[in-house]
């Protein structure tokens, strides 16, 4: 075989996914208690989750509460009989079950992390070819085959390489496989070659390192059984479940609290009643950053908070000092992810439009408030109003 043609497959419905899993041999163990129900956007709303009235607080969280209103959707691990892994970020084609010649695209089935943007990214770089039928081209002349034997789990998904994703989308599927496998019986785990900062992570589940295997764009693996878990970010909006995601925020807590060295007794981390959290560019698109942060930081440092870059610190250190803070805030990104393993209450600052309802959600599963400031976009870039800012910091914690 010298190609691979696969279709991309949404199955959105019950009705649809119950069908196309019959049809390919597939079994799907939902996580029933992790679900919730729909309900109006007005019983969804929670009092305590503002963190002031603003109006752009306000309209963030009226949005937000109509996503979380939709319910849960799909949770819980696909079990393929026969299946085809490909790329780091784990491209699943099912190996059995074949349409008019071409493979059905697990991955691409909705609550897997993966949507068709992500599938014409990898035929627009070369990674694969689009055919004017709408279904694509995997060229495996030069691509390694390998087998693995046993049972096979996948992390990997478009969002693996971005740290946010794995505070509330790998761990998800990690808490997946652990509440409805045995995580110890599993052979193997299919993601990119570790980076340092993954490593936590796969400790917080006992994932031993021998078992994991790296996935890359020079070889095909092939297995008889896959155990591919949902993600937790897949709902409208990029919500979350709260009681689901709660518990993994618990997890991830409790295991991190042990990370690094504990400081010396008689020598407690102080605590601060602000930290600002650097945001540095790395996966993310520039032209999000505030031209005024340096006059931000002399503001924060002004007012006894102290300013934090995770770049340069260690995550464990991170997270200490966060433990001793009463109020984050920071740029819209992923750094601000890591509250959902310190909680505190946070205050967002928008530049560019993201409509990221992550920091929303974790606030409201650890318990914690957040707010919202939204910059000003000026010939000289984004600038946040200072006074606007001390106001709210002063409102928020006095």
């Amino acid at each position: 075989m010298t190609e691979l043609c696969f279709r991309p497959i949404k199955a959105a419905t019950a009705q649809e996914f119950d069908l196309l899993c019959t049809g390919v041999g597939a079994h799907f163990r939902p996580l029933e208690r992790g679900f919730e129900a729909p309900v109006s956007a007005l019983q969804r709303v929670n009092d305590r989750l503002p963190l002031f009235q603003n109006a752009v607080t306000k309209e963030w969280l009226d949005r937000y509460f109509r996503f979380q209103s939709s319910g849960t959707t799909r949770l819980g691990v696909l079990e393929a009989r026969g299946a085809l892994v490909h790329d780091d970020w784990g491209l699943t084609l099912s190996k059995k079950a074949q349409v008019a010649g071409e493979h059905i695209a697990l991955s691409s089935l909705h609550g897997f992390g993966w949507e068709e943007n992500h599938l014409g990214y990898m035929a627009r770089n070369g990674f694969l070819a689009m055919q004017e039928s709408g279904s694509y081209r995997l060229d495996d002349s030069r691509l390694e085959r390998r087998r693995l034997e046993g049972r096979v789990a996948l992390l990997s998904f478009p969002g693996v390489h971005t740290y946010g994703h794995w505070i509330v989308d790998v761990a998800a599927r990690l808490e997946l496989l652990n509440a409805t496998e045995d995580l110890h019986a599993i052979d193997a785990f299919l993601m990119p070659t570790p980076a340092p900062w993954m490593l936590p992570f796969l400790a917080a589940y006992g994932v031993p390192s021998e078992k994991i295997v790296p996935l890359d764009k020079t070889t095909v693996f092939e297995m008889d059984r896959l155990l591919m878990p949902t993600t937790l970010s897949q709902h409208e909006g990029g919500v979350v479940p709260i009681g689901f995601a709660g518990q993994i925020f618990r997890r991830l807590g409790d295991i991190s609290s042990t990370w690094g060295r504990t400081p010396p007794r008689g020598k407690p981390v102080p605590s601060v009643p602000i930290m600002l959290i650097e945001h540095t560019a790395m996966t993310s698109k520039t032209g999000r950053e505030l031209e005024n942060a340096d006059a931000l930081k002399s503001l924060i440092l002004e007012m006894g908070g102290e300013v934090a870059n995770p770049l340069k610190i260690t995550l464990s250190a991170l997270l200490m000092r966060l433990r001793h803070t009463k109020l984050a805030l920071g740029l819209d990104s992923s750094a601000l992810h890591n509250l959902a393993m310190a909680p505190c209450d946070l205050i967002a600052i928008q530049t560019a439009p993201r409509f990221n309802m992550l920091h929303p959600s974790i606030q409201e599963a650890t318990g914690k408030r957040v707010g919202f400031i939204q910059a000003d976009e000026t010939p000289s870039g984004w600038q946040v109003d200072l006074q606007a800012m001390k106001a709210m910091i002063r409102e928020a914690h006095g």
